[in-house]
């Protein structure tokens, strides 16, 4: 959830994968996100009311979505809220979450139980990467400079687009 006051007044925006919202054909609908979800269960469940995706020749363009949540839903009182950092530099320490079913990050890797990954992520080109494969389940999942485990808090820099080695 982003509480950047340049975005939104309500932290009702959040990010994720476009390819999570739409498949270069279809738009998905009905869609909710499953706040604090682990081992499935969820803290909040909220309904999604809008999906943006930035497009360029039929295909989305750097694989960031953009989701609004309904207002009254209170979001970052309930699992905390992220600044936004779009320029954050060349060598980052950040903290990666992801739902992994199959990576090499230290974790159950069955979609179910929340994955961390924390080191340095490297800009290379328009892109950002960090050296471990984040599997795939991970999509969606924010990349965190300076986060603050006990206020749920920190700088999004980026969110895990895709999966493999160096991704």
């Amino acid at each position: 959830v982003i509480n950047n006051r340049e975005m939104t007044i309500n932290a009702s925006i959040g990010v994720t994968a476009a390819h999570c919202l739409y498949d270069n054909q279809y738009w998905y609908t009905k869609m909710f996100f499953c706040a604090g979800f682990n081992d499935g269960n969820c803290v909040k469940n909220v309904a999604i009311l809008k999906a943006a995706v930035v497009m360029r020749d039929d295909k989305y363009y750097y694989d960031y979505g953009l989701i609004k949540f309904d207002n009254s839903s209170n979001l970052q009182n309930k699992i905390g809220y992220l600044d936004w950092d779009n320029n954050p530099g060349n060598n980052v320490e950040v903290t990666i979450f992801g739902y992994s079913m199959n990576s090499e990050l230290q974790c159950a890797k069955n979609g179910n139980v929340l994955c961390m990954w924390h080191g340095i992520s490297t800009q290379i080109g328009s892109f950002r990467h960090v050296p471990v494969d984040t599997g795939s389940g991970s999509s969606g999942g924010p990349w965190i400079k300076l986060f603050d485990s006990k206020k749920k808090q920190g700088w999004l820099v980026g969110s895990v687009s895709s999966s493999g080695p160096g991704s």
